[in-house]
């Protein structure tokens, strides 16, 4: 999902521990990530699966499979988790209205925390505003993030349609810190990150970022993305957190379904969008997950739901074509994606 117009070399490094593994598949997906990353245009693509037996297998092309991008909005599938496991243990409910906790939030009178997690709540985006764009590389807080759309009209009545805007989780930033009286950040972290080293929420990639093959180091500093998708991961960490989250390990039963359910105001989108996941049928199988553009990078996530296989891809080139190497994989695997 782009960010609006910001937020819109060596070999392979060879696959990771990889034992179990079929060979001839493990050619297939090595070839599909080089094969892949020349087709997408990107300098650096880094690529790890889950099979349906649980066997692990990694590659990167241009890069280590250690090395650490952004991941854009992939940190959403965080935030949401966060806030679900908040409503679970009753420090928030999810029909609130977000006056609740943060009162000066824009129309927090009208709008559900609910709304805010399916980007249900009518707000428009703050990543495309002129003042923003103006001052990508200064560091922000998450008040002056909201000030770009001060006096905003709302798009549609709350509840009622479908768009969009990372507006809503820099909120739902907000309300994690005043419904729990700490940061949202720490609470992640100490929640969701055990045994991802790599995943963090306030590290640095170790690969430069590019926007259409030029160095984009320094363009952006990541307080402007917030807890709408400032975190970054090597493809090994997304791959298992993907693993971790969709096979039922995070959240209660009830809550997972509520959040891989799409809401009706996104059900005419190529992707359905429940609560920070979208949601793909293909061929009669469902794919859940989530993508992730900003500046310099692009991420994806998938789970094929029928048997638990995880794919995680990573490049770091906001123009490249992540979905061509994403395509590649889940061909080999067995889903050719559209």
């Amino acid at each position: 999902m782009l960010w609006w117009c910001w937020f819109a070399c060596t070999g392979p490094s060879g696959p990771g521990a990889t034992e179990g593994i079929d060979p001839e598949l493990e050619r297939a997906l090595t070839d599909a990530v080089a094969r892949g990353r020349l087709l997408a245009g990107a300098p650096a693509a880094s690529v790890a699966v889950r099979l349906a037996d649980g066997t692990e297998w990694a590659s990167a092309d241009g890069a280590e499979t250690s090395d650490v991008f952004h991941i854009g909005s992939i940190t959403k599938t965080f935030v949401a988790t966060l806030v679900l496991q908040l409503a679970d243990e009753g420090a928030l409910g999810l029909d609130d209205l977000v006056s609740a906790t943060v009162p000066a939030a824009p129309y927090a009178d009208r709008i559900t925390v609910r709304q805010l997690l399916a980007h249900s709540s009518g707000l428009p985006d703050y990543a495309g505003q002129p003042e923003i764009l103006g001052s990508l590389a200064d560091e922000h807080d998450p008040w002056e993030l909201l000030d770009a759309i001060d006096g905003a009209d709302l798009l549609f009545e709350p509840g009622t349609d479908h768009f969009y805007a990372n507006t809503n989780y820099v909120i739902l930033g907000l309300v994690v810190d005043a419904a729990t009286g700490g940061r949202w950040e720490d609470l992640l972290t100490e929640r969701l990150l055990g045994g991802l080293p790599a995943t963090s929420v306030e590290g640095a990639p170790s690969v430069a970022g590019h926007n259409n093959g030029v160095d984009a180091t320094g363009v952006f500093d990541p307080s402007i993305a917030g807890a709408a998708g400032r975190m970054v991961s090597d493809a090994t960490g997304i791959e298992r957190w993907g693993a971790r989250l969709y096979d039922g390990d995070v959240l209660a039963d009830d809550l997972l379904a509520d959040m891989l359910t799409p809401t009706a105001g996104s059900l005419d989108e190529a992707e359905g969008y429940g609560l920070g996941a979208m949601v793909l049928e293909v061929g009669g199988d469902t794919f859940v997950g989530h993508s992730g553009s900003i500046i310099g990078f692009q991420s994806r996530l998938r789970y094929r739901r029928s048997d638990g296989t995880v794919v995680a891809t990573l490049v770091n080139d906001f123009l490249a074509e992540a979905d061509l190497i994403d395509a590649a994989v889940w061909d080999v695997l067995g889903t050719p994606l559209p």
